[in-house]
């Protein structure tokens, strides 16, 4: 396998269809099978919406946990993240070859939202906290 290091620019597709663009290395985001757009929007990137993988906020992108199955180092583990859910991989598809090594799928990962939790600040703007007087 290649060493990694030269990235550029995918289109991520979240569980609810909004695009972002992920910055992630170019063997694994062209491979077809992990779904990611190659070109990114331009509304995406005007937007801002750029997703950083190794980040949580505001979500964890989905992924796949692999085993490699030939080449020197057989039975070392590896991480895909995958670009949409309409992905080859994210489906039935059990096996992988990435840079010309070939991998099996061990376990699936999907994408975690962080929602910050909504709390009353008690100060009075104009919405119904209470039942009305009567």
């Amino acid at each position: 396998m290649a060493s990694l290091g030269s990235r550029r620019a995918f289109g991520y597709s979240d569980d609810t269809g909004r695009e972002w663009a992920v910055n992630i290395d170019e063997t694994h985001g062209e491979v077809a099978d992990l779904g990611f757009e190659q070109n990114v929007a331009d509304a995406t990137n005007e937007a801002g919406r750029f997703l950083r993988v190794t980040g949580k906020i505001p979500l964890a992108p989905r992924y796949i946990l692999t085993t490699q199955t030939n080449g020197d180092t057989v039975g070392r583990t590896q991480k895909f993240y995958v670009g949409s859910t309409d992905a080859a991989i994210w489906g039935n598809q059990v096996d992988i070859t990435v840079d010309g090594v070939e991998y099996r799928v061990t376990s699936k990962v999907g994408e975690h939202r962080r929602v910050p939790p909504a709390t009353d600040t008690g100060l009075d703007d104009g919405d119904a906290d209470e039942a009305p007087a009567v």
